[in-house]
């Protein structure tokens, strides 16, 4: 839509802002009641208004030029599909292979007050690394009460425990945000913020941010390895208006580009995170490059001047200001 969401490009907190956000839903309904006057059929999925001033709307392929010339639109974008990507390695080995003791040792860091969104295919959310034990979660970023009040603002998602204060599944929009189709999403939630601890205390898994909570926010349909670009936007607009501190999104397609058709779209977004002060860990994919399995005269796996450009970054891991 023409004129910009409630998060600014400027350094800032995030807020929910509900007298902006009214503003910018009239502005939607204006658009709608024109796409009705047009006898244009659609379906809403989702209002977007934090990070972009926009909606994702199912509509036939041949009304896309109508839609895009109305008054107020300024841009129509095609959603693009992403597929599940695999496990591996096992969560067992992620503290090693991220020295996440060190962090906790050298820099004290153990996600005390902070707040992570995995944007992925859900939590196990009864997993006993997403527990409280002792001694854990002092002073949370976000109580029960305060959570349930901005669950009523953003008019979605659900109270799990203090350890994740908001789940959401926003593929099959409903309250249960549980990861049991694959588990990459409970994956990644382990290696950021898990933590087990036997009744004696003894530590026998620790993520890199232990005390931090969890914003469960599910992207795939149950049963289904695709998600598109609509699920994700939504759950970016909620992360940012939940005041999400880190945001992991595992999701990207092969060997990306740096500018095409959506690149000025996320790049906006990626900008208005970054001024909020959010850290946003954009999967570069497990594809390795195109040097892989390259036979030259010097060897096996080497570069070479005719193939410079061999990098495999997945989109949108490789758009500017990941």
């Amino acid at each position: 839509m023409d004129g910009e969401p409630t998060a600014p490009r400027t350094p800032g907190a995030p807020l929910l802002t509900a007298r902006s956000e009214a503003s910018l839903l009239s502005e939607h309904t204006a658009v709608k009641q024109r796409m009705d006057k047009k006898s244009i059929a659609y379906t809403v999925d989702f209002e977007y208004t934090a990070l972009l001033n926009g909606m994702a709307v199912m509509m036939d392929w041949a009304d896309v030029e109508t839609v895009a010339a109305l008054p107020g639109v300024a841009d129509v974008v095609i959603a693009e599909q992403y597929s599940l990507p695999e496990i591996e390695p096992a969560s067992v080995y992620a503290s090693d292979m991220i020295d996440a003791d060190w962090l906790s040792s050298e820099l004290a860091a153990d996600g005390s007050g902070k707040v992570i969104a995995v944007i992925d295919s859900g939590v196990k959310l009864d997993h006993e690394a997403f527990g409280v034990y002792s001694g854990m979660l002092q002073t949370p970023a976000w109580t029960k009460t305060e959570m349930l009040k901005a669950i009523r603002t953003l008019g979605r998602g659900a109270y799990y425990s203090q350890k994740i204060p908001f789940q959401y599944d926003y593929a099959d929009k409903d309250q249960d945000a549980m990861d049991d189709y694959v588990g990459h999403g409970s994956h990644v939630a382990g290696i950021a913020a898990g933590y087990v601890a036997t009744d004696e205390g003894e530590i026998t898994f620790r993520g890199s941010a232990p005390d931090a909570q969890i914003l469960a926010m599910k992207i795939f349909r149950t049963g289904s390895s695709l998600t598109d670009s609509a699920f994700f936007l939504a759950a970016l607009d909620d992360a940012y208006k939940l005041g999400a501190d880190v945001i992991n999104m595992s999701i990207g397609r092969p060997s990306g580009f740096v500018e095409d058709g959506t690149s000025v779209l996320y790049d906006r977004i990626f900008e208005r995170l970054e001024a909020a002060g959010i850290l946003c860990c954009v999967a570069a994919g497990n594809d390795g490059s195109t040097a892989e399995n390259a036979l030259t005269r010097a060897g096996n796996n080497y570069l070479t001047t005719g193939n410079a450009d061999y990098g495999m970054l997945s989109t949108p891991a490789s758009y500017n200001g990941n």
